[in-house]
């Protein structure tokens, strides 16, 4: 499945893959997509992010679906939340690829502030980043705000060209913890 060439107004929330009672979503690709984002009341779905991946079980008993073959490709907007992009502890997602992805992070329209990193990536097998430009509204930072990308528990990972800082004083740009990289022919 394909979306492409689309412009996100006003919205709580970019691209949203929410997997929690055993489906599987794979093949799916985002093209071209320019956006802006807003926060609402606190008990909307979304945080005003780019994307939120997830994959869970709703409860104990749930079967556990799949998440794999993702593309982010030519995406550029401003948002102001907390992007993630998350396996379960007993599956990972797998080959997300995000690609020429320029983002602005502005402070939140709203009192319960939720925005710490710009992108968290955690649990995932073959993740691409590939010309990702993070920037911050330094003229309205947020007291939470911290590092552009968090990647935890990834491996496989091919990161190449990202260009941005840390949103918050004390915080790195790049947070890595427990990664590989993806072995080169």
């Amino acid at each position: 499945m394909v979306f492409s060439n689309i412009v996100v107004r006003d919205s709580n929330k970019v691209f949203g893959i929410n997997v929690q009672d055993g489906a599987t979503v794979s093949d799916v690709r985002f093209v071209n997509v320019t956006f802006d984002t807003r926060r609402r009341h606190w008990n909307w779905w979304g945080s005003g992010e780019v994307m939120k991946f997830v994959l869970k079980k709703r409860t104990p008993q749930s079967r556990l679906g799949r998440i794999c073959d993702i593309v982010v490709d030519g995406v550029q907007g401003e948002a102001r939340g907390t992007s993630l992009v998350a396996g379960h502890a007993d599956r990972r997602l797998e080959n997300i690829s995000v690609s020429n992805l320029r983002v602005r992070m502005l402070a939140e329209n709203v009192p319960d502030k939720r925005a710490t990193h710009a992108f968290v990536f955690q649990g995932v097998d073959g993740l691409t980043l590939r010309n990702i430009e993070v920037a911050w509204d330094r003229d309205k930072p947020e007291p939470r705000w911290a590092s552009a990308l968090v990647l935890r528990d990834i491996t496989n990972l091919a990161l190449q060209d990202f260009v941005g800082e840390a949103g918050g004083k004390d915080a790195p740009a790049i947070v890595r913890e427990n990664t590989s990289e993806r072995r080169r022919p």
